[in-house]
């Protein structure tokens, strides 16, 4: 597969602050990065089909490109971190996207069946059953900077009902059996959705700051400082989705980059070891999302 990576040791800045964050005690710095250099790369992960490179400005460039992996077209990416955040986390970042392009973050991403690490297997294609599908993962997505759609989703994927629903949508041809497909898509919204919003993301040519917040099942996301959704994840108020792995994903060969990545945990829980340091071997690797 023909995926280009510029992936050099990185160093996540681990800057515990003794002061709360702006007008928020609750939130403490525990990790930020702005993209200044190569070596800003090295502890993250690619799956599927990108070039991932830090461009003469300082911003993270993720362009996913077409190619092919034994015989099959990948055409998405996800770009992981290695690192597992721990209890309640708060991520801010910055980031644009070329129009069209069909942006994702996942995060709270967590492993199962005694794994450590979402890094812990390879999804070389990056195809959106490789996270909606696997019983060895469970997280949140989000759809951002898709600056030609009028509404976004938020959706936890990993439920045993919603990964049984697509199974059997994989396995349903739509052109023969059109309506038994299309019942199996609408029981999948029906059972990943947790909030559909307007999109705030009209401008292909504009950075916008995103603020993901989760306490507990409590779910947060604003857009430049105005509030885009907050709901309770009343499928996990008894065991929430706290903590886990960041990544961004894309399946539509396009550019979109990123700055200004900051990590924060509940000034309560903080400790130095949220974030750790350097990890310096990377490793690295359409649906509708």
């Amino acid at each position: 597969m023909a995926v280009h990576r510029h992936l050099t040791p990185f160093a996540l800045a681990c800057a515990l602050a003794a002061a709360a964050v702006g007008a928020d005690p609750q939130w403490q710095l525990v990790g930020s990065e702005k993209f200044d250099e190569p070596g800003a790369l090295g502890e993250w992960r690619l799956d599927g089909s990108a070039e991932v490179s830090v461009t003469k400005d300082g911003k993270l460039l993720v362009a996913t490109q077409v190619s092919e992996f034994r015989g099959r077209r990948c055409r998405a990416s996800v770009l992981w971190h290695k690192h597992r955040l721990e209890g309640d986390v708060r991520i801010e970042f910055d980031a644009k996207a070329e129009a069209k392009s069909r942006c994702i973050v996942f995060f709270n991403a967590q492993p199962h069946g005694g794994l450590k690490s979402v890094l812990d297997w390879r999804r070389p294609l990056a195809e959106y059953r490789d996270y909606a599908t696997e019983e060895r993962l469970e997280l949140y997505s989000l759809g951002i900077l898709r600056s030609d759609q009028k509404a976004l989703n938020l959706r936890h994927l990993g439920s045993p009902e919603s990964i049984a629903t697509q199974k059997k949508r994989h396995a349903t041809d739509p052109k023969k059996n059109p309506k038994e497909w299309k019942r199996l898509w609408d029981l999948f919204q029906e059972q990943t959705v947790l909030a559909e919003v307007k999109s705030p993301f009209a401008d292909a040519d504009k950075f916008y700051h995103v603020d993901i917040r989760v306490i507990g099942a409590e779910v947060s996301v604003r857009v430049d400082g105005k509030l885009l959704l907050d709901i309770t994840d009343k499928a996990r108020t008894g065991k929430p989705l706290r903590g886990g792995f960041l990544g961004f994903r894309n399946f539509r060969p396009t550019r979109v980059w990123y700055d200004n990545l900051r990590i924060y945990r509940r000034a309560s829980e903080a400790t130095p070891a949220d974030v750790p340091g350097k990890t310096p071997t990377p490793r690295s690797g359409n649906e509708r999302d």
